[in-house]
Parts: structure tokens; sequence; C-alpha cells
């Protein structure tokens, strides 16, 4: 895994309290005790800050909905449980840096009068959980079983990792500073997953606005012999074809080219790949994902991946492209979720 630096990601690990406020860290918070809780989250909002778990909404916007949210308990949760395919960003950001989410976190509780943080994470990240807790002295604690006991609805802010330690940095430096890179509609900058068929898969972070293309020169660009034929960010967005790969890394640009930026986790193929093989491999993903409270999604995903499947092996005729069709028209009915609509948007 490659991690170029940047002032997300440090070159180097920060291991101790003492190392991490040497390093600038807790100047953030401070500025937020210092200026109160509603200019907090103006700066936030001045700085265009948006949410980097895939939506893109604005972090400033979101933190007010919480704040005048009605009466109640408030919470802050830091999301770092990276749930779509060639997403790892989090893990690094956590392996790099992990004051800084537990910073910009602290900043959002303290901006919408939350009490109590929590932080989501993969059962299997133990490393960054260890990291986390040791870090963090232990006040994760069993944040999962604490959340599912609490049945009232209470006022929520749910930002991504990433998103907070952009807070936590915007708050100590300021937010013309954090608009000084990026683009207008998309400032700051990303931290990006690149895997699949490239030379060096790894995370970078990069200025938004830069391009898809240098984003994959810095892997390596494409293998031997090989050139690229297209690119999935998750498994929310419609395909990038590769004559639209110098589109840059922001929000607007791409959607603007049909397909979405996500949380800029990319996986790539050549011109070597079957994308039937492709569309199965993300059928079945989305397949096994679906919970089952909507049948149409949960037995319509099913039956797609199964017609998939026939094409791959050669036992399917052009009738199947008939039956996939009206299964993709109706995977979406009553759907509760999003599943059922990244069905028929990636196959």
């Amino acid at each position: 895994m490659v991690g170029n630096g940047g002032f997300l990601l440090p070159h180097e690990p920060i291991g101790t309290i003492d190392a991490y406020l040497a390093a600038g860290g807790g100047r953030g918070l401070q500025a937020a005790l210092d200026v109160g809780a509603e200019a907090t989250i103006a700066l936030i909002t001045s700085a265009g800050l948006r949410g980097r778990g895939g939506a893109g909404f604005p972090t400033g916007r979101k933190w007010t909905s919480v704040r005048d949210g009605g009466s109640g308990p408030r919470f802050v949760v830091a999301n770092a449980a990276e749930g779509e395919p060639a997403t790892c960003k989090d893990r690094l950001l956590i392996r790099r840096d992990p004051y800084r989410i537990i910073e910009g976190a602290a900043i959002a509780a303290f901006a919408v009068g939350a009490g109590t943080i929590y932080v989501a994470t993969k059962r299997s990240y133990r490393r960054e959980v260890d990291a986390l807790r040791d870090r963090g002295g232990g006040a994760n604690g069993n944040w999962a079983a604490a959340a599912v006991e609490r049945h009232e609805s209470n006022p929520t802010v749910v930002n991504n990792a990433e998103t907070l330690a952009c807070a936590a940095h915007i708050m100590a430096n300021g937010a013309e500073w954090f608009r000084s890179m990026g683009t207008a509609a998309s400032p700051g900058t990303l931290i990006a997953s690149v895997v699949g068929d490239v030379v060096r898969p790894g995370v970078h972070e990069v200025e938004m606005g830069t391009s898809f293309s240098e984003l994959l020169a810095r892997c390596g660009g494409p293998l031997a012999g090989r050139s690229f034929r297209a690119a999935f960010s998750g498994v929310s967005n419609p395909v990038l074809v590769a004559s639209a790969f110098d589109t840059p890394l922001t929000y607007e640009d791409f959607a603007a080219a049909g397909s979405g930026l996500g949380a800029a986790g990319f996986v790539v193929y050549d011109d070597s790949v079957n994308m039937t093989e492709v569309a199965l491999a993300m059928s079945r993903f989305l397949a096994t994902e679906s919970c089952g409270q909507c049948p149409p999604c949960k037995q319509g995903s099913l039956a797609i991946t199964d017609h998939l499947a026939d094409i791959c092996d050669g036992r399917a005729d052009d009738r199947v492209l008939g039956a996939i069709e009206s299964l993709l028209a109706s995977v979406t009915n009553a759907n509760r979720c999003f599943l059922g609509s990244e069905e028929q948007i990636v196959v």
C-alpha cells in the first residue's frame, strides 16, 4: 500500500499524544472553544467542507440541522467502517493520525451540543481499533452495544472519519487556507484509494480537482502492454469509461461525466477484463449485502447475479438480456434504501 503524505496523511504515523500536540494537534478544538459553537459551524460552512464518505453533503449544513434538530440528547458518529469495495483510506488515516479524527469528532460534538461520540469501524480492523483505543484512552468502548440499546430517535451527526479530520485542520488553520486547495465547489484535498489493474495499487492524498488520470499516473499507470478500459468508484455510481479518465476529482465533474466521486475508492480495469465478469462480481456483492427486507431487491439482485453467471459460463442466449432488463426495472420496487438502485446503476 502506497500512502503519500499531505496535511491529512502525515508521512510518518503520529504515535503519541505528545507528538500530536507538537505537530499542532489540539489547536482546532481550542479554536472552536474560543469562538463558540455557532461560529464554529459558520467557519466549517465558509470553508466549503463536503462529506468525504460518498455523498459530498455540505458538512456545515449537516451540523446546523443537528444543532437545530429539536430537544433530546445529541450524538456524533465518526464513520470509519468503509463498506464499499476498494475503499481503504480511513484505515490508513487511522494508522497515520487517529488523534485528528478524535479531535474533529470533539469539535463536531461541541458545535452541535452532543455529549457522546461513537467511532464505528469494521470488526476486522484490529490494528486500527487498537490504535484508537490506545490513543483514545479506551473511550470508544462498546460503542455498538450502547448504540443498539438506545431506542429513542436523537439528532445525530454521522460524518466520515476523513471529514472530521478535515474539520480539525480547518478550525486550526482557517477557511481561506482550506479553500486555497481544490476547487470553488469542492475545496480541500481528497484521500483516494486505487486498486485493480495498475502498477502500484495504493492510497494517495491529492488536491480536489486533480484529474483521475494523474491519480492513476501516481499509481504507475496501466500494467505493461495493457490500456485502461474502465473504473468504478465503489458500487454506488455508474462506470467511468477510459475516455473520461481526464475528469477532475470533484463531485460536480464526476457527476457531469455520468458517474460519481463517491468515497474516492476506485477499482480500475484494463483491456484484458471481461466487463460482464465485473458486473457479475458487483452484482454478487450487492445481492449478499441486501438485507432482505425488500423482496424485489433481494430476490431481484440474486436472480440478476444468476443470469450474469450464466452469461459468463456460456450457458445463456439473447433472452437472458431481456430478463436482466426486466429485473433491473423492478429491483427498486418498494425499496427502503439505495442498494436496489446501486444494482441498477452498476449492472
